[in-house]
């Protein structure tokens, strides 16, 4: 009914989605009553907030019974150092579950040590760094409570297009920029300095150029905070697995898993609203200065300010909870 008649986003089972029986449908529409079945899963994920509905905002978070039951099993598997296949596979599904009650594709990233502790890893099934980490980051988000937020009418937002591209092969040092353009704002032109230090941040491999490639987003985030605070826009990315990695907030390759995760973080903190298209690499508008730097005559011809940028290689030693806070100033 939610989904149908009031276009408000929600969860359910599949048999939720039947209007048959509209007497028994009207107690739990919204998740405001109890679902007519046993079990937490068979339940809806949890309640709307319609308190902003009047400001065209409806917001969502899990329901409170499933959060403590998580957090009740990352306690007890962290206390007895047990951490065996069938609680990462009952904990993956339920992740997974809960994160569709998260703002964006916060809290995506990470879960690949799941699937290795519950198909691959060998006993005894004690605690790893990967685990611990990712038990930690869950945890901060919990803390957190990085709500859920549905837009149901329009607002006025300031806009934003980026583009990005990056270049590598095994005969020079990777070269990286982008370009992006505010309205109301300016137009920037950057190209980062892509050093033997932050190469060392990213595990041992021959091809990154999708990682480098991810790297311009963040970038921009870092260094631009200001203006894309509490906008909206598109960014073109014209590598296929970079966008893929964006799209859905985590990968199989750990490189792109945490710089997705770095970049979602950003996001949320700036409450900055990003989709992302894929561009060919011959209309994209940012392959030139990504090879030339600042000789790029395109930029200058649209009137670009340009800048040389530094990355900060703390942001790669940084847990979720503190990037979060550090993120949540600038």
């Amino acid at each position: 009914m939610g989904r149908r008649l009031l276009f408000i986003l929600l969860s359910m089972c599949f048999d939720d989605a039947s209007l048959q029986d509209w007497a028994s449908c009207s107690k739990s529409a919204l998740g405001s009553g109890e679902a007519p079945r046993d079990g937490e899963y068979r339940r809806f994920l949890g309640p709307h907030d319609l308190g902003r509905a009047t400001e065209g905002v409806v917001s969502f978070w899990p329901r409170q019974t499933l959060l403590l039951k998580l957090n009740t099993m990352m306690v007890d598997a962290w206390l007895a150092n047990f951490f065996p296949p069938g609680l990462a596979a009952k904990m993956f599904g339920m992740w997974n579950f809960l994160e569709t009650g998260l703002v964006g594709h916060l809290g995506r990233a990470g879960l690949t040590h799941l699937r290795l502790r519950q198909h691959k890893d060998p006993p005894p099934y004690e605690f790893n760094d990967g685990l611990a980490k990712l038990i930690q980051m869950l945890s901060a988000l919990l803390r957190i409570k990085p709500k859920r937020t549905i837009q149901i009418k329009w607002t006025d937002r300031n806009r934003f297009l980026a583009a990005s591209d990056a270049a590598a092969d095994g005969s020079s040092a990777p070269t990286g920029g982008f370009l992006l353009v505010f309205h109301p704002g300016p137009r920037l032109a950057a190209v980062p300095d892509l050093t033997a230090e932050l190469a060392s941040c990213l595990d041992p491999g021959v091809q990154k150029i999708a990682q480098w490639g991810l790297m311009q987003v963040m970038i921009a985030l870092i260094t631009y905070p200001e203006w894309f605070r509490n906008r909206a826009g598109l960014w073109f990315i014209d590598n296929i697995n970079g966008l893929i990695a964006l799209v859905k907030g985590r990968s199989g390759v750990p490189d792109l898993d945490h710089l997705a995760m770095v970049t979602h973080c950003f996001l949320f903190s700036l409450n900055c609203t990003m989709y992302w298209e894929y561009v060919q690499s011959d209309a994209n508008w940012s392959d030139a200065i990504s090879r030339l730097g600042r000789n790029d005559p395109w930029h200058k011809k649209h009137v670009f300010a340009f800048a040389p940028l530094c990355v900060p290689l703390e942001v790669f030693q940084m847990d979720l909870h503190t990037m979060l806070m550090v993120f949540s100033f600038l």
